[in-house]
This record gives C-alpha cells, structure tokens and sequence, in this order.
C-alpha cells in the first residue's frame, strides 16, 4: 500500500509539472516565429568553455532579450531540405519572419532556400556587415570568431544588388541620421554601400536608401530589408545611447511590418 501511494504521489508530480510546461508554451505559441541565423554571440555568449557559456550567471545578450519580448526566437543552422536540394527546411518554412546577422559563410543549398522562402511570402531583416568591428574573444581562423566579413554575394547578385566596401573612410562608431519612416538615427562602424546592378535580370525590386546603408527589397511574394553594417548589435557599445535599440525596433518594423 505505501508503495502504491508513493507511485501515485510521484504521478502526480509529474502531472503537474507537465501542466506547468505546457502552460509556458501555450503562452509562448502567441509569439510569432522569427528563426535566427547569426555568427554574431547573440544567443549564445561567446566563452571559452561550454559549462561558462551555459552558466545562469551569464548576462544575456540585449539583442536576445529584445526579441524574446516579442518574437518566440528559433536559431537555425540551416535553411534547406538535409537533401541539400535548396528547397527550404521544415523549420524555415513555420516561421513568420527571418533575421540574419552577419551569418557565417552558407552554402549555395541554404541561399537558394532562403531566396525561394521569401519569394513564396516570407519576410526577413539581414544585417550584412562587410568589415565587422566587434571584439571577439576567438582570434582569426577560429570558426567560434563572428564572421568578419559576410559573404553573400551570390544571393545578393540575384537581387541585383552588389554590397561595396570604402577602406578609406573614418573608423569608428558614427551616428547616421535616417528619414521617415525609419529610426531618426542609428549607429554604424566601417559600414559598408548597397549598389544596384544595371540589368533586367535582377530577381527582386530594390529601393537603396541612405546613400547605399539600406537596400529595402521586393523578392517575389516576399520582402528583405538589408543593412549594410551590423554596429548596432554589439553586445557592448562604445557608444552608451538609447540609439541602437531604437534604430532595431525601426529596422524591425519595417522589415516585417505591413
């Protein structure tokens, strides 16, 4: 008998905490799905070892804790089908909006999954940075080091856009203004230019914007909005302002609002 009562004690419990679990991700289900494909120490902090980088100390990023506010966030490390076919994965497909930060090199599979992705309807906001400024604790060479410089280009060919680079230009952390209906300001480090490609073969309709900071694309069904710097992601500025978030919850509206 008293085992027979510690059995049903122990089903209880569990229960329990089965309707708790449940509870939390019925209440996560109201967000909508935004996958995360990110080089950058976003979702997870950049440490040496895996027990400091899953230690509850951790402070989390404020780019994470930002989106998790409003979006259930989904990393990825991949967009296609495992048959490597380009056609978008099941996890891609389920989601409501993309957001690329500076992702690491992808292969020809996952540009074409994302292409057909958002040419189906799908929306995403890409950061691509063509010298990226933030410290890293990984030297170069190490595949935990951020990308240094992304390497899209095949994928922003087809869109008939060509991402420039000016070495010449000031370093160092620098506001830009941006007109309605952006952020009046947002922060960027060696940014790089958007440049249209001449041609009728472009696959997408690009708008440039801020001599060449912003590339705001139709792509089929879909849209992309494209950044050509990644400075206002940094999970310690240089710059102590309100500017950065500001300028996200902008970038972010306009990628995936209506």
């Amino acid at each position: 008998m008293k085992t027979t009562s510690w059995v049903l004690a122990a089903l209880a419990l569990l229960c329990a905490v089965g309707i708790a679990f449940f509870a939390s991700n019925t209440d996560e289900d109201d967000r909508l799905q935004l996958g995360l494909v990110t080089s950058l120490p976003i979702y997870w902090a950049e440490s040496p070892s895996i027990e400091s980088m899953l230690a509850d100390e951790q402070e989390p990023h404020w780019v994470r804790g930002k989106l998790e506010r409003t979006y259930q966030l989904q990393p990825l490390d991949t967009l296609a089908q495992v048959s490597g076919d380009g056609t978008p994965s099941d996890a891609l497909a389920k989601l409501d909006y993309l957001l690329l930060a500076q992702p690491a090199a992808m292969p020809p599979a996952d540009l074409v999954a994302l292409d057909s992705w958002v040419r189906g309807g799908g929306r995403a906001l890409i950061f691509a940075d063509p010298m990226l400024t933030e410290e890293s604790l990984f030297g170069f060479g190490d595949k935990r080091r951020p990308q240094d410089i992304v390497t899209i280009d095949p994928l922003l060919a087809r869109w008939g856009l060509r991402l420039a680079f000016d070495g010449d230009q000031r370093a160092g952390p620098r506001i830009v203004g941006l007109s309605d209906p952006y952020a009046a300001e947002t922060l960027v480090d060696l940014p790089g230019t958007f440049i249209g490609l001449d041609g009728p073969d472009a696959a997408a309709d690009c708008t440039i914007r801020f001599e060449g900071l912003v590339a705001d694309c139709s792509v089929g069904s879909g849209k992309v909005l494209l950044v050509a710097d990644a400075a206002i992601l940094q999970a310690d500025l240089t710059l102590e302002s309100d500017i950065p978030e500001s300028a996200l919850d902008s970038f972010l509206a306009q990628a995936f609002g209506s």
